[in-house]
C-alpha cells in the first residue's frame, strides 16, 4: 500500500469494510477464553498504516476489559504486514489518533512478515482479526494478459487464480489454527463475489490501455501489470474452514455491502470531476506499489513517477467520463479453534 499516511487517509471503503465486521469481533472478544496468566495477545493480520484497525480493535478491548478475568490482565495487540509496510505511520496513528485503542495496560507490537507465513507462537492469541487483506495472495499465480483484475478474466486463467486463492486461503487458515489459543476466536473479512464490480473494472483497465495509446506506457509494460487479489464466491470462503480438516469452526457467517464512498458522495454533489479524483485517490491507495512493480527494470525514479501520475490521470479520466459505482460486499467470518479435548 502507498505508504506517508496516503493509505489512511484513502481508504474509507476498507474503513466501512472493517465497521462490518464489528459486532463479530465484539461477540469473539466476548467469548474466547483468556489466559489466566500472562498476557492477553490480540493478533491483527494485515494492519497497513493502521487507521482502520483501530475502532474494531478498541471495541473488541472493551469486551474484553469488561469480562471479569479480563479486567486486569495486560494485553498486546500484535499488528502485522509485510516487511515493507509504513510502521512509522502505523504507530504514529495508535499513538495520536483520537480513535486509537491505547490505554493503560494495552502494549502495541508489531511484525513485518506476510500472514501466508507464521507470525506468533503456537496456542498464543486470544483474538484475531483480519479486514479485507485475505483479497491479496501471496503471488501472482500466472500473468492476465489484458485485464488488471483476475475477476475479470475467465477461463483457464481464472481456474490458476482461483486454485492459487484457495490454497492461500488454506494456508492462512492452518497457520491460525496453529497461532490460536484452544477456544481462541479470530474474525476475518474480505470481499466476495457480487454485481457492480465489472463495470468499474473495465473503467480502470480502460485507462491503463489510454495510458499505452499516449505512448507514455510500453505494452510490454501493462501485459505485466496485474493486482494478485482474488475476489472468492461464498462457498470458496466460508465453505473452505470446515472443509481443511484443521480444528477450526465457522462460529458465524455474513455477507454486508461496503458502499462506495466516492459515488455516494456524487449523489449529493453531483460533480463528476470531484467523484473521479476521491475514486481515483482511493485506487491509487492500494494498487500503485503493485502496478508500479511491473515497470521495467531500467525505467528511472522520476519516469516511474511521471508513469503512475500519467497512468491515474488516465483513469481518473474515464471514471469522469462515465461515474460508476464499486460497491464492495463483504464476506463476514467468525472462526473458532476447537478447544482442547476434556477441556
Amino acid at each position: 500500500m502507498d505508504g506517508a499516511g496516503f493509505y489512511n487517509e484513502h481508504s474509507a471503503q476498507q474503513q466501512q469494510a472493517a465497521a462490518a465486521g464489528v459486532s463479530m469481533l465484539e461477540q469473539a472478544a466476548s467469548e474466547a477464553p483468556l489466559p489466566r496468566d500472562g498476557p492477553v495477545v490480540v493478533a491483527d493480520y494485515g494492519a497497513s498504516e493502521g487507521r482502520n484497525s483501530l475502532r474494531p480493535l478498541g471495541a473488541a478491548l472493551d469486551r474484553i476489559r469488561a469480562r471479569p478475568e479480563g479486567a486486569t490482565p495486560p494485553v498486546w495487540v500484535v499488528h502485522t504486514d509485510l516487511p515493507g509496510n509504513d510502521y512509522s505511520s502505523l504507530f504514529e496513528t495508535v499513538a495520536r489518533d483520537p480513535h486509537s485503542y491505547a490505554r493503560l495496560g494495552v502494549f502495541t507490537f508489531a511484525a513485518g512478515r506476510s500472514f501466508y507465513e507464521p507470525l506468533l507462537p503456537a496456542g498464543s492469541v486470544a483474538l484475531g482479526w483480519s479486514a479485507t487483506a485475505v483479497v491479496w495472495l501471496s503471488r501472482t499465480p500466472c500473468p492476465l494478459p489484458g485485464h488488471l483484475f483476475s475477476y475479470a478474466s475467465t477461463g483457464e486463467r481464472r481456474s490458476v487464480w482461483a486454485a492459487a486463492a484457495a490454497a492461500d486461503w488454506e494456508t492462512f487458515l492452518r497457520l491460525r489454527a496453529d497461532e490460536l489459543r484452544p477456544g481462541g476466536q479470530m474474525v476475518v473479512t474480505t470481499l466476495v463475489s457480487g454485481p457492480g464490480y465489472l463495470d468499474w473494472m473495465a473503467l480502470v483497465e480502460a485507462g491503463a490501455r489510454d495510458t499505452v495509446d499516449a505512448g507514455i506506457l510500453q505494452a510490454g509494460e501493462l501485459e505485466a501489470m496485474v493486482l494478485p487479489t482474488y475476489i472468492r464466491e461464498p462457498g470458496e470462503f466460508f465453505g473452505a474452514v470446515e472443509r481443511t480438516g484443521l480444528p477450526l469452526t465457522l462460529a458465524g457467517s455474513a455477507v454486508r455491502v461496503a458502499p462506495d464512498p466516492a459515488f455516494d458522495a456524487l449523489q449529493d454533489h453531483h460533480d463528476a470531476r470531484e467523484y473521479s479524483r476521491a475514486a481515483i485517490a482511493a485506487y491509487r491507495a492500494y494498487s500503485e506499489p503493485a502496478l508500479m512493480s511491473a515497470l521495467d527494470a531500467d525505467r528511472t525514479p522520476s519516469q516511474r513517477a511521471a508513469i503512475a501520475d500519467a497512468l491515474y490521470e488516465h483513469t481518473r479520466a474515464r471514471l469522469e467520463g462515465a461515474p460508476t459505482e464499486c460497491a464492495w460486499h463483504i464476506g463476514l467470518a467468525r472462526i473458532r479453534r476447537e478447544p482442547a479435548r476434556g477441556a
